[in-house]
């Protein structure tokens, strides 16, 4: 299994409804990336998502996008990165090979 999230919002905010509290059921290997320019998604947040998946031991890679926006991936909007988008890619497609079946 695996699950992958490109410039998420909110996802570990300081309470009770936080990600953070439920990584423990957490069975898939996780990708987080992260803008950096990317208000809804701030440092404390991005390291405190990474601790949690640290401290219940869950498969994840959580990486920080050095000068991508919120929105990077959508070559319609001007916040648009390329280099972000393919490095996104690779993320995604490297995910999807290592948990994907294959069978032939």
């Amino acid at each position: 299994m695996a699950a992958a999230s490109f410039h998420g919002g909110d996802l570990a905010p300081d309470d009770a409804n936080g990600l953070q509290h439920r990584v423990g059921d957490i069975a898939a290997e996780i990708s987080v990336a992260h803008a950096d320019n990317d208000g809804s998604m701030p440092p404390e947040q991005q390291e405190r998502l990474a601790a949690a998946f640290d401290e219940h031991g869950v498969t994840a890679t959580t990486e920080l996008y050095a000068g991508a926006s919120h929105g990077f991936t959508m070559s319609d909007v001007a916040v648009y990165d390329s280099a972000a988008e393919q490095r996104h890619w690779d993320a995604l497609l490297g995910l999807l090979a290592r948990r994907t079946p294959v069978s032939g």
